[in-house]
């Protein structure tokens, strides 16, 4: 499946799971930092992280976005 109808009793459900399987599958090429942060650092759309630099929030952004992208 490639979309998915939003608004529907099933659509948070079905985000959740992509949310919470894509980053079992992409951990090895983005690290299992940026695959801890999809799994547990997200509420609802929002993700509450905080790192030491600047340039790892960067890294790590950059990262969780390519996680969550693969996992569409």
């Amino acid at each position: 499946m490639t979309v998915h109808l939003f608004e529907t009793i099933s659509s948070s459900r079905c985000a959740n799971f992509a949310l919470k399987t894509a980053p079992d599958q992409e951990e090895e090429e983005f690290g299992s930092e940026a695959a801890s942060t999809v799994k547990n650092s997200f509420y609802v759309d929002d993700l509450l992280k905080s790192v030491d630099t600047e340039d790892k929030a960067i890294e790590l952004i950059s990262s969780v976005k390519r996680i969550c992208k693969r996992g569409l």
